[in-house]
């Protein structure tokens, strides 16, 4: 048994020393190939962006939502009243002017062709500033620029999440931008109701005022444009939940060989 023993010790010893002998050779080959100017194949890694055609098309909807909001926040057609027309920064007045004329006979023959040519009864639009001390008018302005900042910012940091490839800082950047692109939503839904009351408002105190009937509301096509951009922008939003466990980022091993490399012996 004890002899046994001894031959194992033995072959692990004489094992254990062919193994540090080889490993010397194999790093003194190692030097010489480095010395000799060879290098040994080398492997990297590469993280590679992988699109989204969903989140892509989020971003371009943002963007249409951005450019609707703009459009229809700069124009004077959110409101009709009868002959005003109101925006957020401009309310309009269509005024019709009458030409004096002579009164005799033809006065009627006169008033229907001049009337055809548009020389005895034009409509004439003034356009003037909002009363901006007005509180109600005040605030849907502050809501409506804070919709476009925060739609403007939301659709900045989906950019930015869609080129990142940091994968926390990609995520980081989707729910800022979601919660962002919600809150603009809110808002501009707000400023909406509030617009709306207040010209509700402003027609039944006219109507009270004077002995005409009730004044009629109508929608501009600024409203509906907003609207739509509101819509959009909900899509949009809607997308990038849906698309927001897909992969993005990929790692690609990639081992480059030099074309003087001599292999171990």
């Amino acid at each position: 048994m004890e002899n046994g023993e001894d031959e194992d010790e033995d072959d692990l010893s004489e094992a254990s020393f062919y193994q540090s002998q080889l490993q010397t050779v194999q790093l003194r080959n190692k030097l010489i190939n480095q010395q000799s100017g060879s290098r040994a194949p080398t492997m990297t890694i590469d993280v590679v962006r992988v699109s989204r055609p969903l989140k892509i098309l989020a971003l371009l909807l943002s963007l249409i939502s951005i450019l609707l909001f703009i459009i229809g926040s700069v124009s004077t057609s959110w409101i009709h009243i009868q002959f005003k027309s109101i925006g957020l920064f401009q309310q309009c007045n269509n005024l019709l002017k009458q030409f004096n004329f002579n009164n005799n006979n033809n006065n009627k023959d006169k008033l229907f062709m001049n009337t055809n040519n548009n020389e005895l009864n034009k409509i004439e639009k003034i356009c003037q500033l909002r009363d901006f001390l007005n509180v109600k008018v005040l605030i849907i302005i502050i809501l409506d620029l804070i919709t476009l900042i925060l739609a403007i910012i939301g659709s900045s940091l989906l950019l930015s999440g869609i080129f990142s490839l940091n994968i926390k800082r990609k995520r980081t950047f989707y729910h800022i931008s979601i919660v962002l692109h919600i809150l603009s939503c809110i808002t501009i839904l707000s400023a909406l109701i509030i617009l709306v009351i207040e010209c509700i408002n402003e027609a039944n105190q006219n109507s009270s005022s004077s002995s005409e009937n009730q004044s009629t509301i109508t929608v501009g096509w600024s409203l509906i444009i907003v609207c739509c951009g509101i819509f959009i922008l909900g899509i949009s939003v809607c997308l990038v939940l849906f698309d927001r466990g897909g992969e993005e980022i990929e790692y690609r091993e990639t081992i480059h060989r030099s074309s003087n490399y001599i292999g171990d012996s």
